[in-house]
């Protein structure tokens, strides 16, 4: 392993850590051996190798140079896990497990390639978000640790929600919104009430001032975790299950093989996959 970066609101316990990183690069090295296999292996090209990603401004340059190359336009992404798997970086999945607390995501490297591990217990909303900022994480370059986070939500919410479609939806510089119009965008780009508000007053499209009135309403009423309006999108990554359900049914491998793969029982990868049709 030589790179791995958490992004986590408190410490984990050091146990929790050091299976976190376990799983995740166990869980790479299987995927790649299953798409070796089938001879699908997809090379991860960064689009903004070389760019200098340092500033605001560099960071919002840079989340549309990703927009282009992975031919977004301005549209909302429906899936953004099973995106960044269509572009060649892993998606680690993590359900069930004690110990994770404030955990929210990690991007870890090997030689192989970069898989990208998320809590999947909190909200679409929050998980969409935090696969974006651990993908600025693997692709800017950033100047020492000071504005790395700060940066990499900065690119979290130009990746999901460009400035030019934050500005169709506002219609203009905006004194007061409704709590309406921020569902709406929720609703549409998956991407929380908060991240839209700060995303906002980065542009200057609304004042410091509404913000900090937006921030004290969202702690006096309890919605720093739980929103008033929820994202109804689901999040998930499926390439690995699809290519091994590929394997399976056309008898490239067999089924102990394919629970080695899996990580599982040949019982219980039986049951995920069902009837043979």
């Amino acid at each position: 392993m030589s790179y791995l970066e958490f992004r986590t609101s408190a410490p984990l316990p050091k146990k929790s850590e050091e299976a976190l990183k376990h799983l995740a690069l166990e869980y790479l090295a299987r995927y790649e051996d299953l798409e070796r296999l089938l001879g699908r292996v997809i090379v991860f090209r960064n689009p903004v190798a070389g760019f200098s990603t340092r500033t605001a401004e560099e960071i919002e340059r840079a989340a549309e140079t990703v927009r282009g190359h992975w031919h977004l336009g301005l549209s909302p992404v429906p899936n953004f896990l099973e995106l960044l798997e269509s572009n060649g970086i892993k998606v680690f999945e993590i359900r069930d497990m004690d110990g994770l607390g404030d955990f929210d995501g990690l991007a870890a490297r090997s030689a192989g390639g970069y898989v990208i591990a998320l809590n999947m217990n909190r909200p679409p909303d929050r998980i969409r978000f935090t696969a974006a900022h651990e993908l600025a994480h693997i692709i800017c370059d950033f100047d020492g640790d000071g504005e790395k986070e700060r940066l990499c939500h900065i690119f979290a919410g130009a990746l999901l929600l460009p400035r030019p479609a934050l500005e169709r939806e506002l219609v203009h510089r905006r004194r007061k919104l409704t709590l309406w119009e921020l569902g709406a965008i929720k609703r549409k780009y998956g991407i929380s009430l908060q991240a839209i508000m700060y995303r906002a007053c980065g542009l200057g499209l609304i004042a410091p001032r509404h913000l900090r009135d937006f921030v004290a309403a969202v702690k006096k009423n309890g919605w720093t975790i739980d929103e008033p309006v929820a994202y109804q999108g689901r999040e998930e990554a499926i390439r690995f299950k699809r290519l091994l359900n590929y394997a399976v049914a056309e008898r490239i491998i067999g089924m102990e093989q394919a629970a080695a793969l899996a990580g599982t029982t040949e019982a219980k990868l039986q049951e995920e996959l069902g009837t043979m049709l």
